[in-house]
């Protein structure tokens, strides 16, 4: 199972705000496209056959990482942990309005497609994540659980401008300024 990191993530700042130089440029920083999921009720221990009853919604988000950082460290808490670090996008959608094996999830680096693939693809599915997460973390309405990502994860440079799209679900688009 993958690791988990706990992120304080406000979308109204995250989307569409400036990833700062000094966040990736003493690093090797990746961009990582994820479906997120919403918690919409209180979650513990749930079974994984049963986790659409946990989400609330959906969004996308991009889980930067200084990759450099998290293979030194070991574990993934500084590699994922910087301020501007996983934006998500302003927009969710309710689950009961979206099927959730229709989504889509694609990124571009620099108008260039590098990433894409449905989100029924992922190497553990959204029950297995919910199921895994909350045996430790008691899971709230509103938090927010990045799902992983397909093969296609890649530097970001200064000037870099990266896009996320959740299809019929929205969008976050970042660009990497100097300090």
């Amino acid at each position: 199972m993958t690791q988990y990191v706990r992120y304080s993530v406000d979308p109204a700042e995250s989307a569409g705000a400036a990833i700062p130089a000094h966040s990736v440029g003493r690093h090797y920083a990746e961009h990582a496209k994820e479906l997120g999921l919403i918690v919409g009720k209180r979650a513990r221990n749930i079974d994984a056959a049963g986790w659409r009853d946990y989400v609330w919604g959906y969004t996308c988000a991009n889980d930067v990482t200084a990759r450099d950082l998290q293979c030194k460290d070991g574990q993934w808490t500084r590699g994922k942990g910087f301020d501007t670090f996983c934006p998500v996008g302003r927009s969710a959608v309710p689950a009961a309005e979206v099927e959730f094996e229709s989504l889509r999830v694609e990124t571009s680096l620099d108008d260039w497609c590098v990433q894409s693939a449905p989100a029924t693809d992922m190497i553990f599915g959204p029950g297995a994540v919910l199921a895994y997460v909350s045996q430790f973390l008691t899971l709230e309405p509103g938090d927010l659980i990045a799902t992983g990502t397909p093969s296609g994860v890649g530097p970001m440079q200064v000037g870099s401008k990266v896009r996320v799209v959740v299809a019929g679900v929205g969008a976050v688009e970042n660009t990497i300024v100097g300090e």
